[in-house]
């Protein structure tokens, strides 16, 4: 029987092979809620949050973006964002291999190594507030790359090198002990994928458990330990973390009332979704607004 294959990857030709004289990528992207799906890339994608507001799931985490944000996602690394509900966030993608692109102005190897975004400590989503230098720096790379100026490729690839410093810096990654070759394990991830994209477009409804796993042709009892080993977390706790970090993302970047965001990720009380709120967040939705928008 031919394995089924849970992980949907990006299957176009042209993120299959880089171009061979200037072997970078830049693709613009307006991503709905609910647009995306579990998926990985064959390159390096640095990413820029032009506008909107939403969530990336990666690894065992799910994050809140908002516009100014940016990502870095390694070669492999399973991941997707979804845009708040009803909000379409607009993005950047810069898609490229490190030591094809940027071999001929850096003679360090080891700077020029991705594997060490595969760490576990790797933040993947760079919050602009926190690091202005590395959304400044992908829009300067835009900016030369959209104007094609003389020698824009010279240009383009010394601040790509700038760039893979700052974000190497600002993860504290330091390029230090990385035993890897740039590549995990993703065998869990990629078997729930199934479920993980439908949570992703129905995390607002009531979720029964017993379809999730219909949904990945396994067991309940199966469904539970896979959960555990690719996020650390039941399909319950997940789906609730979902709602939250959704609601967080609302909080920062709207001024809906707090009854509105609670309806609209998925709670029926605002007592309950207060009380869900501070558990995971260490906050009231009240004080988390307060202090991040």
């Amino acid at each position: 029987m031919q394995k089924r294959s849970f992980l949907p990857v990006i299957a176009e030709e042209h993120f299959q092979k880089l171009p061979d004289r200037f072997p970078v990528i830049f693709l613009g992207a307006k991503l709905a809620e609910s647009s995306n799906y579990l998926h990985s890339h064959n390159f390096l994608e640095i990413g820029l949050c032009l506008e909107g507001s939403g969530i990336f799931m990666f690894r065992d985490r799910i994050v809140p973006f908002s516009k100014g944000d940016a990502t870095a996602f390694p070669p492999g690394m399973p991941h997707f964002a979804n845009s708040g509900p009803g909000v379409a966030s607009r993005w950047v993608f810069i898609f490229f291999d490190p030591v094809m692109l940027l071999s001929c102005v850096c003679d360090r190897p080891e700077i020029l190594s991705s594997a060490a975004m595969n760490d576990d400590k790797f933040p993947c989503v760079f919050n602009n507030r926190k690091f202005p230098e590395i959304s400044c720096l992908i829009k300067n790379i835009v900016s030369l790359h959209d104007a094609k100026k003389e020698w824009f490729e010279t240009e383009i690839r010394a601040v790509l090198l700038q760039l893979f410093i700052e974000i190497s810096r600002a993860s504290g990654s330091g390029r230090k002990n990385i035993d890897t070759d740039g590549r995990q394990d993703f065998s869990a991830i990629e078997r729930i994928s199934p479920a993980l994209n439908h949570i992703a477009g129905s995390y607002k409804n009531q979720l029964k458990i017993r379809s999730l796993a219909k949904l990945c042709g396994v067991s309940v009892e199966t469904l539970r330990r896979l959960f555990r080993k690719a996020v650390g977390k039941s399909p319950e706790s997940y789906v609730q973390h979902m709602r939250i970090q959704v609601a967080a993302s609302l909080l920062e970047n709207t001024n809906d009332p707090i009854g509105e965001i609670s309806f609209r990720t998925g709670y029926q009380s605002v007592s309950c979704f207060n009380r869900q709120f501070r558990k995971l967040m260490d906050s009231s939705p009240r004080e988390w607004r307060r202090k991040n928008s």
